[in-house]
């Protein structure tokens, strides 16, 4: 549920930090949107979580709403593409070491394993960049942002099609 509030973090950041003006039909876009997230997800008020993760999500948000204005300010001599390379190529340099904190897991690779990667790191990850930084110099941070609250409806949709054999 958490996530669903990353739209209202932007666009606070957006107001506070950035001085943007806001509509109230982009907030009641937004407000929509959470209620919708909150149905799709089954959210009960009687479900506890964690402080700690909690806090953690509301930084994420933070750190993404800033994400989505300063990828806005990069100098349009730099395309997209290039953007997304230099993102996924220091997110790779500073989450390797990491790795070596992990316990070794790599006892059973098989064939299934190495589709999952290879369609996590080029769909879910270097895909979803791209057209997300793309989307970025077209629409205002605010807007990207309440975008992102579709995502469990087409999961959803998706989901559907896929199980029933479309």
């Amino acid at each position: 549920f958490i996530e669903a509030a990353y739209p209202i973090i932007t666009v606070l950041i957006g107001v506070w930090i950035y001085h943007e003006k806001t509509s109230k039909r982009m907030l009641a876009g937004i407000f929509i949107s959470i209620i919708g997230v909150l149905i799709l997800s089954g959210f009960s008020a009687s479900e506890g979580s964690g402080l700690k993760g909690d806090i953690l999500l509301l930084i994420d948000g933070a750190v993404w709403g800033f994400y989505n204005f300063l990828v806005q300010r990069i100098p349009k001599e730099y395309d997209n593409f290039s953007v997304s390379y230099y993102q996924m190529l220091w997110g790779t340099v500073m989450f390797l070491p990491m790795l070596f904190l992990e316990k070794p897991v790599f006892t059973n690779i098989t064939s299934e394993t190495i589709i999952a990667i290879l369609y996590l790191s080029t769909g879910c990850s270097v895909a979803a960049f791209l057209l997300y930084n793309y989307g970025l110099s077209g629409i205002s941070a605010s807007s990207a942002s309440a975008i992102m609250n579709l995502m469990p409806l087409f999961g959803v949709l998706l989901s559907f099609l896929i199980e029933s054999d479309f």
